[in-house]
């Protein structure tokens, strides 16, 4: 995942399955500047102990950052596949995920409507012990948004997730499955905010 830090810099936030940058050590997440080198301002320490998969900027404007990957832990602290940084690289603890997903979050996305919640997709099957199939809404809180109703889910993983960007506040899911709530749906589909699947 390569996303530009978006405040005017030019940094970038890369993530992914590396141990090093350079020869210096980092761990799976880095912020670099326009000119390659590390952005130390965003200390990450010993950072995540397995890979990122996705990095999305918060939209509020505090330039925090959401990142998802298969990472049990950051900075030696448990940690279940999703986290929201601040800009230095601290925790955020306002974004409160308990107990987390049970697998891998390969997607995340912001939902584009002026609300803070954010789109999570991936291989997990729950959050915080309840039963979601690939596929939720959090509040700004880390607590899911029930409005956003995915039932019994996809069948299998997600591995993208993109709002619609004509207002609608649709997004677009895509991945390994073949249905969506018992419907056959083969590899991508579009959903409306309350995540029926869209007409």
């Amino acid at each position: 995942s390569v996303v530009p830090a978006g405040d005017g810099t030019g940094d970038i936030y890369v993530g992914g399955a590396f141990t090093t940058y350079n020869g210096a050590t980092a761990h799976d997440l880095v912020r670099l500047t326009e000119k390659g080198t590390v952005d130390l301002a965003f200390a990450t320490g010993t950072g995540f102990d397995n890979t990122v998969y996705s990095v999305a900027l918060a939209s509020d404007g505090t330039g925090d950052l959401y990142v998802g990957g298969a990472f049990t832990s950051y900075k030696g602290v448990p940690v279940n596949n999703l986290i929201r940084l601040n800009l230095d690289g601290t925790v955020d603890p306002a974004f409160a995920t308990g107990t987390g997903f049970n697998n891998t979050a390969y997607s995340v996305a912001m939902a584009g409507d002026g609300t803070g919640e954010v789109y999570v997709g991936g291989a997990f099957t729950s959050y915080n012990s309840v039963p979601q199939n690939n596929l939720l809404r959090l509040n700004a809180n880390g607590t899911v948004d029930a409005v956003f109703a995915t039932v019994s889910g996809f069948d299998n993983v997600v591995l993208s997730v993109v709002p619609a960007s004509d207002g609608t506040g649709d997004l677009y899911v895509g991945g390994e499955f073949t249905s969506y709530q018992n419907t056959t749906r083969g590899r991508i589909v579009r959903l409306t905010s309350g995540g029926s699947i869209a007409s």
